[in-house]
């Protein structure tokens, strides 16, 4: 008869078991706290937004690889794709210590309101066969959203402090101001290095019906500069937007502050 006591376990098997055992457990708890997080911070409509986002992107995808559409556009559309489920995988991926772990939820729908504006939009749908310079008002739009974008990061920045909402306002307008510099400088170098890009329009002549022209004529010897005028302008409607997202904050914070003193 064996003597249970005296029976020894492998010590191979020992040693792998108990840490893939804490491994699965911790993974476990990691995606059971996400989604515990998911439901408190996500709504319904919001949901429906991201699917119908994703949806509408794989669509648009579908129709850049079946026209004729220069690669690093095919490119562009499937990374903005990809990015309409980007902050529910990196919850999933990286644990909340990291920057990307920490993303709540409301940026994914800040993230799917540009996306959308802009490849589904632009390609799409294209929207430029109702208004000839919407890209004009999808920069506004950018710049909108981005200030509440801004505001949202702020408080990922800073997961173990209350930011407060007029340092999440300077944020999110410091933030829009850097993003539309630093896509117009992309504009510009993508046309400058690469053959098949034309973000600035430099296959395009002018034209008067043109919304900057009739706004501003063609100004003392900017005769023929359509790229000028194109990154102008789209400098100008997103610092519009930007302004009017900072003015509709500043009311939603003095109309929350009315509210918690009536509380």
């Amino acid at each position: 008869m064996i003597n249970q006591a005296t029976v020894k376990a492998d010590p191979a098997v020992e040693g792998k078991t108990a840490p893939e055992t804490a491994l699965s457990q911790k993974l476990r708890s990691h995606f059971v706290s996400q989604f515990k997080r998911l439901k408190s911070e996500g709504n319904i409509p919001e949901l429906i937004f991201w699917i119908v986002s994703s949806v509408l992107m794989i669509y648009t995808t579908r129709v850049m690889f079946s026209s004729d559409y220069p690669p690093s556009l095919i490119l562009a559309t499937v990374l903005n794709t990809l990015a309409t489920i980007a902050v529910p995988v990196f919850s999933m991926i990286f644990p909340q210590k990291f920057f990307l772990g920490r993303l709540s939820f409301r940026t994914q729908t800040y993230f799917d309101m540009i996306i959308i504006s802009g490849s589904f939009f632009c390609y799409g749908f294209d929207m430029f066969r109702f208004v000839e310079t919407y890209d004009k008002w999808q920069h506004f739009f950018s710049g909108f959203i981005v200030v509440f974008l801004g505001a949202e990061l702020m408080k990922v920045f800073f997961p173990k402090k209350k930011v407060e909402p007029v340092f999440g306002l300077i944020g999110g307008i410091g933030l829009s101001f850097a993003i539309i510099v630093i896509w117009e400088l992309f504009e510009f170098l993508a046309d400058f290095f690469i053959a098949d890009s034309t973000n600035q329009g430099y296959n395009i002549g002018m034209n008067d019906k043109y919304m900057f022209i009739r706004i501003f004529g063609h100004g003392a010897g900017n005769e023929g500069q359509y790229p000028l005028f194109d990154t102008m302008f789209d400098m100008m409607a997103a610092a519009v937007g930007i302004v009017v997202a900072a003015l509709l904050f500043v009311i939603i914070i003095k109309i929350k502050k009315e509210i918690r003193k009536k509380a």
